[in-house]
């Protein structure tokens, strides 16, 4: 999964994974692309969080975006 800033804000993406028992998998945040890849150990719906990152003052709170995902043929269904 990736999370791209397209817009002029200062949006730091930020993606987090939580499992079915909604314990947090994965977490990553980067200044203009965040990604995460993660294999699944649990059957069941997993949530995906996105978010901006806020390191100091230069970054805000919303801007535009772009979410890709990928799953790939033989993942668990």
């Amino acid at each position: 999964m990736k999370m791209a800033d397209t817009g002029s804000a200062s949006l730091n993406p930020r993606i987090l994974l939580y499992d079915p028992a909604c314990l947090l998998v994965a977490d990553h945040e980067e200044a203009d692309v965040a990604s995460v890849s993660h294999q699944v150990s649990l059957d069941g719906t997993y949530t995906v969080v996105l978010d901006s990152f806020r390191r100091c003052c230069t970054y805000t709170d919303f801007g535009d975006y772009q979410f890709y995902f990928v799953r790939v043929p033989g993942s668990n269904e």
